[in-house]
């Protein structure tokens, strides 16, 4: 690049950030997480945002700092509890991650988010992108704060033809997310570049005609912007087929706890046993081999309560409700029997909570044959 094209690119620049941020003072929705400087909310609010929609966020965000509303209240308190607070938003490693880091800050630095960004970055789940919204929002560091709306915009707006999941491509784009922040406000410039991907540069259907900076955007001006940002095709997912069982005795529920590592983690469930939705059409002992392995010789009542699916972001879940009724001499082995306020306070995943809501509510349901 010579020096006119230097200054040309400099200029344009200027032009970006100038417009983006008149723009953003003007029209910026007003989240609970913008109304403050306090590291520790704005981290959380990052958190819970991250592959999570701004509107299913706030209330969870509200609740959630009303409990724990410093570094120290999420450090001491019991896991169990934080998960509860959590329960229904998903991704619960990145809770995990917040509380691990929490209970380092606690014992290392007087439960204070650090302005050190290398610290920072080096605490449980502080990525890239957590790293820059953190210290350039509380802080003012000139650090880029890249997401997927993010890469979208700056790819729309450079014309920027390369598959986003490469590394040159994330690296280009860190790039110039830096050179940008470097010219202006770091934390609203990265807040702007957020709110358009959020507001106006989406997926579909893009604003073009509101975007303050339209008349820059390369994507637009070569009729290429519906295009970008080029991503290769994901590859499906595998389905996974199992059995819920909702064993009632005596007006109490069997559950039980998952193990302490691995997907959905220390969170609560129904009984469940991977179990091919195929096998149980073509097993007439099927269910009842099921419930032997739980201890149970004989059931007086079970119903169908139909398939509940959830998606992961690596899988996909299929579960089959049953709902059994035993008699009092029967010992269920491996579970827990609670009543609905023993189990008010426990954290179940998010398949297990609908269910849980479906039984309480009496969905409609019919005898299983």
């Amino acid at each position: 690049m010579n020096g006119k094209q230097d200054e040309y690119a400099v200029l344009r620049d200027r032009r970006i950030v100038d417009a983006l941020s008149t723009w953003f003072r003007g029209v910026a929705r007003d989240l609970p997480w913008r109304r403050t400087k306090d590291p520790y909310l704005i981290w959380v609010s990052e958190v819970m945002l991250q592959q999570t929609r701004v509107e299913t966020v706030i209330p969870y965000y509200n609740r959630f700092v009303e409990r724990f509303p410093s570094v120290e209240a999420l450090a001491v308190a019991p896991e169990e509890e934080a998960l509860k607070f959590w329960e229904g938003l998903g991704y619960y490693r990145r809770l995990r991650h917040l509380v691990t880091a929490t209970r380092e800050l606690r014992e290392n630095y007087g439960n204070h988010v650090p302005r050190d960004a290398k610290i920072f970055s080096n605490l449980p789940g502080v990525g890239e992108y957590t790293l820059g919204a953190v210290m350039s929002i509380a802080y003012g560091q000139a650090l880029p704060a890249v997401d997927g709306n993010v890469m979208r915009v700056l790819s729309r707006v450079d014309g920027f033809q390369e598959d986003i999941a490469t590394a040159q491509a994330r690296n280009y784009l860190k790039q110039r997310a830096q050179t940008l922040v470097n010219l202006a406000d770091p934390g609203e410039f990265n807040q702007a570049l957020m709110e358009l991907g959020a507001t106006l540069c989406q997926p579909k259907n893009p604003q073009c005609s509101q975007c303050p900076i339209a008349t820059e955007c390369v994507g637009l001006r070569e009729g290429i912007h519906l295009k970008l940002p080029i991503k290769r095709p994901k590859g499906a997912i595998p389905t996974r087929e199992f059995l819920a069982l909702a064993i009632f005795q005596d007006g109490r529920l069997a559950v039980e706890k998952r193990p302490a590592i691995g997907l959905l983690a220390n969170l609560w469930q129904l009984p469940l046993v991977e179990h091919a939705f195929e096998r149980m059409t073509q097993e007439g002992s099927w269910l009842q081999d099921v419930l032997s392995a739980r201890g149970i010789k004989k059931s007086l009542d079970v119903r169908d309560r139909g398939v509940y699916e959830h998606v992961f972001s690596h899988q996909k879940w299929c579960a089959r409700l049953i709902e059994v009724h035993i008699s009092s001499d029967e010992c269920v082995t491996s579970c827990r029997m609670m009543s609905r306020e023993e189990r008010a306070p426990l954290p179940f995943a998010r398949i297990f909570v609908r269910m849980l809501n479906d039984l309480e509510g009496n969905k409609c349901e019919h005898t299983f044959d």
